[in-house]
């Protein structure tokens, strides 16, 4: 430190004391010819004295003296200066001054650190003990030191508050419940980080600073927090995961450290005097668990106070941390001038590799995207001042200050790639827009050709490639291109690029396109855009230049805007389905939309009830879903049909409107409500047809989850009865088959196959290929039937209250069996004496009539009602020469006891050789359908096509 702030004065008093041993002794014929006797104190000394006495004794007892110079041992960087020696030094010992005399040496501490100081009689050094200069802080670095850490500390409080508001007990108990994220990051952080730091340590810090190496293992030894959940934040990770495991990475650190002090560090550094702060650890864990505890409980008071926070603590978190970054510069300023090449590079190694190892771990253990940018911040920013009290328990002054630079360094160095990083993203998002990944022949468009005579439409879905492979007579002069392929309202007319089609391979970098009739002048009009233009624009090379950019930002977005949602509005029940993105900031420019987007995300997504009917089903989300390019987890969410006003206000309170225009639906209510959704929401209903939703809903669904459909094996014996998963693969087999074959299942539905969907009647599906289905039978008798007949005979007011009562039944009471009639099996046509020969059969005799339970007559509805099913979806499955059935339908969505009826009739009817399929996430696939419309580049409504060419003829009259 240069003539320091942290400079002090010492004043070291060197007495030399020559003692005679007779008066009128000769004059001493040698110099400097004196002894140590002593030094007062007897402690080295160290910047806080002022004064040390030194006793010199003469050797012989004779006169002596010389010109005495003190100084400072060399060091870079100089540790003090010897400022001043009274009477320059000369001593002059004989009887008349008691063969004594007293130097005044003055020394100014310049730097901390450890030196000695030496002493030259006439230019020789004298034979002196080691005489110790300790350089430590000066009082007003140490009072600067305490206010950045009360400051810190306070801070550190303060935003674990905020952590508190943003957090969720729901979700915090589904790590708990399933931790392979905490068990990644802990795996990493106790085991793979110290050894790493150990060999770090060893092989480049040299063995002579011993210090230094053990404030590198200690600083890997840590455990992730600090400015962990700071970094979670800005980069949106799970914030609930990193909570988390600062609190778990924490209560291990007490037992962990000890550990590795112990049989790692022990064999190679001075353990003895090592003392792990358990009580700083558990000051830590007050300090986290206090104040988030103190914010979720704040939260749950004001619901509002999310969204409000939502807006600042970015910003907070950002001031937080620039402000403590300069203050921790400013008071150990003193480090930089001790940063060696080997401190600077085990400081990068050691958090930077963290970063990386920890990444490629979690994705070994296939965990999100997400999930994997929260346990690499965890590992590389570790809570160093655990580490930092370490080592100021084992170390006096100045030592400690110097093993604290490797802490420091680490400090400095820990978040600067997080920094790049994230600066990056926002050049990218700031000054780049989206480009297409595709190549020309694969971008898919909507294009009205405009030639010299009447326009004409290009088929929907059709590619740059079809324009360009079109002969030159037929080739358009303009060709006007929608900007987005998602429906829109009719009073919001759709935008479009319009530009030269020579020009067209220059825009979106597709082959050479043949020319059609050229024209010197191109407009472009991209509704929305700031830079949208009604005026006309040179089409020459700068103007084409200038351009692309504007125009691959409106082809990127054929897609709609967040949230993505699909809708299946039933007569009793409403499914939603919910797309939570993964990588909101990819593809959201505005900061208000960002947030806004992240406040419905939250209420979405971190709770399991909404009001008082609405249920988010959380057992049956997917995870690591990609649609249309993005990844994203799948919610899905119920509530009855008479809620949706409700449900339309809950949208309006939480800004749908102003994310989204348009959403897909399907069913009765998609009709119903339509009005007062574009009246409250301003938000316009695309209806989609429920058949055709439900077949997208379910291809969609069994290839996103491998485990969807699954079957029933010995479905009426209460003990053995058990679901098994199928897999489809080239033939029908189970997974329990696909063992024995050595067969690979593949995931999604193969076509053919027969979709049974039980609603109030039965319809019947063939599926023979993508947008190939047709139905091909159906029945009356299905949910309504045995609804209508429980409220009839049994007065029950729901379908619930329905099944519930048939779950405690017995048909057999009410059905006339065979083995009623043969009086055992009729073996000569192959019927079980157990078979069913007449439904409601022995009611007929009014002494049955009167034994029969409610129960009873509930069960005997149900399995008939299943029987009459199993038998038509059998027949149709015959008819088509096609194997797999699949039943689906509300009738079974609470439904366990008639889908085990079902599989026993199928095994019945095709005497074994069919099953009976069933689906997980049974009652949302019209919902998911229409979530895959909504994103997919599908087929436009004539309608809607018929504004785009209205508009597309305007724009040719203008040019």
């Amino acid at each position: 430190m240069s003539k320091m702030e942290v400079r002090r004065h010492l004043v070291v008093l060197l007495p030399l004391l020559f003692l005679g041993l007779s008066e009128g002794t000769e004059a001493l014929t040698s110099r400097c010819a004196f002894d140590l006797i002593d030094f007062d104190p007897a402690t080295r000394a160290t910047l806080d004295f002022r004064v040390v006495d030194v006793t010199f004794k003469a050797r012989q007892g004779l006169p002596t003296g010389g010109e005495v110079r003190a100084f400072c041992k060399e060091t870079y960087p100089q540790i003090c200066e010897v400022m001043e020696v009274t009477s320059d030094g000369i001593l002059d010992l004989n009887e008349n001054s008691n063969f004594s005399s007293t130097l005044h040496i003055s020394i100014r501490g310049e730097f901390l650190g450890i030196t000695e100081l030496l002493l030259e009689c006439d230019g020789e050094p004298l034979e002196l003990p080691e005489y110790t200069v300790r350089v430590t802080r000066s009082e007003h670095e140490d009072y600067m030191m305490g206010i950045f850490n009360t400051l810190a500390g306070a801070f550190i409080i303060f935003i674990n508050f905020l952590l508190g508001t943003q957090l969720e007990v729901e979700r915090i108990k589904r790590i708990v419940k399933f931790p392979v994220g905490p068990l990644t990051s802990i795996c990493v952080q106790f085991l793979v980080m110290p050894l790493f730091g150990f060999a770090l340590a060893k092989l480049i810090i040299p063995d002579n600073h011993k210090a230094l190496q053990l404030s590198l293992f200690a600083a890997a030894c840590s455990p992730g927090g600090g400015k962990s959940s700071f970094w979670t934040i800005i980069f949106d990770g799970n914030l609930d995961l990193s909570v988390t495991m600062t609190f778990t990475q924490t209560v291990i650190a007490i037992g962990m450290m000890p550990l590795w002090l112990k049989f790692l560090l022990g064999p190679y550094f001075f353990t003895e005097r090592l003392q792990i702060p358990i009580e700083h650890l558990c000051l830590a864990l007050g300090g986290l668990i206090g104040p988030v505890t103190i914010g979720m409980i704040a939260i749950s008071f004001n619901k509002h106070l999310v969204e409000r926070l939502n807006f600042v603590i970015k910003a907070i978190t950002w001031c937080g941390t620039v402000f403590f970054t300069a203050f921790a510069i400013y008071v150990n300023w003193y480090a930089f001038f001790l940063f060696k090449p080997y401190v600077v590079i085990c400081a990068c190694a050691l958090p930077w590799t963290g970063y990386l190892i920890a990444f490629a771990v979690a994705l070994l253990a296939r965990q999100r995207h997400r999930e994997r940018i929260t346990i690499a911040i965890e590992t590389g920013v570790q809570n160093l001042a655990i580490s930092a009290l370490l080592i100021i328990t084992a170390f006096p002054e100045p030592e400690r200050d110097l093993a604290l630079v490797m802490t420091f360094a680490i400090v400095l160095v820990t978040d600067k790639p997080l920094i790049l990083l994230y600066g990056f993203g926002w050049l990218r998002r700031k000054f780049c827009r989206p480009t297409v990944h595709q190549s020309a022949s694969q971008v898919p468009i909507n294009a009205v050709m405009i030639a010299d005579g009447p326009m004409k439409f290009i088929d929907d879905g059709a590619s740059v490639k079809t324009i360009a492979d079109r002969p030159p007579t037929e080739s358009p002069a303009y060709i006007c291109i929608e900007k987005r392929d998602f429906p829109v309202p009719p009073h919001k007319p759709r935008p479009f690029s319009a530009m030269r089609s020579k020009r067209l391979d220059s825009f979106l970098g597709s082959a050479k396109m043949a020319e059609g009739t050229p024209s010197s002048k191109v407009r472009l009009i991209v509704g929305g855009d700031e830079n949208a233009s009604d005026g006309i624009v040179d089409g020459t090379a700068e103007s084409s230049a200038v351009r692309p950019s504007i125009r691959l930002r409106s082809l990127s977005l054929s897609v709609p805007p967040m949230p993505w949602f699909g809708l299946d509005i039933g007569g009793t029940l409403t499914k939603l389905v919910y797309f939570e993105p993964l990588d909101t900031n990819e593809y959201i420019d505005s900061e208000e939309e960002l947030v806004r987007s992240r406040v419905i995300q939250r209420y979405l997504t971190t709770n399991k009830a909404y009001g008082e009917t609405g249920i988010r089903d959380d057992h049956l989300q997917l995870s690591d879903v990609e649609i249309n390019g993005r990844l994203g987890n799948i919610h899905f969410i119920r509530f009855p049909t008479e809620r949706m006003p409700s449900f339309i206000s809950l949208a309006k309170d939480k800004g749908f409107a102003h994310m989204s225009s348009t959403v897909c639906a399907t069913g009765g209510g998609a009709t119903k409500y339509a009005k007062n959704t574009e009246t409250e929401l301003n938000m316009h209903f695309h209806k989609a047809d429920e058949l055709e939703s439900l077949i997208k809903g379910i291809e969609f669904i069994a290839a996103a989850n491998p485990d969807e459909c699954y079957y029933y094996d010995n479905p009426l014996d209460d003990e053995k009865c058990r679901k098994v998963i199928w897999r489809w693969s080239s033939g029908r087999c189970s997974s329990s088959d696909l063992e024995a074959q050595n067969e690979e299942p593949q995931d999604g539905l193969q076509y053919p196959y027969v979709v049974v969907n039980i609603g109030s009647g039965v319809s019947v599906l063939a599926v023979r290929g993508h947008n190939d289905f047709q139905r091909v039978s159906g029945s009356s008798i299905g949910g309504g039937f045995f609804q209508g007949l429980c409220c009839l005979l049994c007065k029950c007011a729901t379908f619930e209250e329905a099944i519930e009562l048939a779950s405690k039944g017995d048909n057999q009471n009410v059905d006339k069996l065979v083995r009623d009639i043969y009086g055992g099996d009729y073996g000569e046509i192959g019927l079980s004496g157990d078979t069913v020969a007449a439904s409601f059969g022995k009611i007929c005799s009014m002494k049955e009539r009167d034994s029969v339970r409610p129960a009873d007559l509930a069960r005997s509805a149900l399995v008939t009602t299943t029987n009459n099913i199993g038998s038509i979806a059998l027949n149709a499955a015959n008819q088509c020469n096609i194997d797999r059935i699949v039943f689906v339908g509300n009738f079974l969505r609470v439904n366990p006891i008639a889908a085990r009826l079902l599989s026993n009739a199928m095994n019945f009817w095709s005497r074994g050789t069919k099953k009976a399929l069933f689906l997980v996430h049974e009652g949302y696939f019209g919902a998911v359908g229409c979530l895959d419309r909504l994103v997919a580049v599908t087929e436009m409504r004539r309608a809607q096509r018929a504004a785009a060419a209205q508009q597309a003829g305007h724009t040719a009259e203008k040019l």
